[in-house]
Parts: structure tokens; C-alpha cells; sequence
């Protein structure tokens, strides 16, 4: 039988600057923000979300906005986002829809996020720790 977290799911919202965004939660330590587009939302994502959750939660802190915006109004959605968190350093988790618009946002924002991993389309990792496990490596500062 699987050990149950000590850190279960819990919803949650945050309110910053115009953004209104309920989200799951789960665990503590680093922040890995999982971040599910609309185009992804019918597709499964949010099921993947909260099997991150679940899995991860004695590892790292898991956030899942339950819907995040479009690529094009990724930028300030996430900078709220986060900065209502008060979740600096984050690891973001997309699907393939927005790769190209959260490594640019990593790229212009490097003190907001440490790390970017992307589930391809269709894709589950088979060990989901282990990506994570990837993304925290990456997150360590030197």
C-alpha cells in the first residue's frame, strides 16, 4: 500500500494584481508550479496535475493553478501569479502549448524561475519523481 503524503491536496486561491486564480496545493520546500493551459484542460492535464500532487508532495511544494491563461497573456498572469505566492525560484511543469512562452518568461525573469520542464503532448513521464526530481536538481543553486 502507498504511503499517504503528510502534505495533502488542499484548494486554495490567490488574489495580486487583477489576478483572481484558485489552485491546488500540495507539499512543502521548493515551488514546482504546474500550469495547465485551456487547450490542455479537456486533454487530461488536470489529472496529471494532481498525480503530481499526490506523488511529490514529501519532495517538493506542488501548485496547480486549475486553469492557466493563454501563451499570449502568460507573462503578467504568471509574474502575478507567483508574486502572489510568494513563490520565487519556482520550477514550472507546462505541456507542450506553453514551452515556448514559459522559457521565455524564465528567460526574462530568471529570479522567478530556476527551471522550466515540459511534458510533450500526450506524454506522461513514466516516473513523474523522477522529472521532479530533474527540475530540483536543476533549481539547487551552484
Amino acid at each position: 500500500m502507498k504511503p499517504r503524503s503528510s502534505f495533502p491536496p488542499v484548494r486554495a486561491e490567490v488574489h495580486a494584481d487583477g489576478v483572481c486564480a484558485p489552485y491546488l496545493r500540495a507539499g512543502a520546500g521548493h515551488p514546482v508550479v504546474v500550469l495547465v493551459p485551456p487547450a490542455d484542460a479537456a486533454s487530461g492535464w488536470p489529472a496529471i496535475a494532481e498525480r503530481i500532487a499526490e506523488r511529490a508532495a514529501d519532495r517538493c511544494r506542488i501548485i496547480a493553478p486549475e486553469v492557466a491563461p493563454d501563451p499570449a497573456a502568460l507573462d503578467c498572469w504568471l509574474r502575478a501569479f507567483l508574486d502572489g505566492l510568494g513563490a520565487a525560484g519556482a520550477t514550472l511543469v507546462v505541456g507542450a502549448t506553453l514551452a515556448d512562452a514559459a522559457r521565455d518568461f524564465a528567460a526574462r525573469e530568471p529570479e522567478r524561475v530556476a527551471s522550466v520542464a515540459v511534458l510533450e503532448a500526450g506524454g506522461v513521464p513514466r516516473d513523474l519523481l523522477e522529472l521532479l526530481h530533474i527540475c530540483l536538481e536543476d533549481a539547487r543553486p551552484a
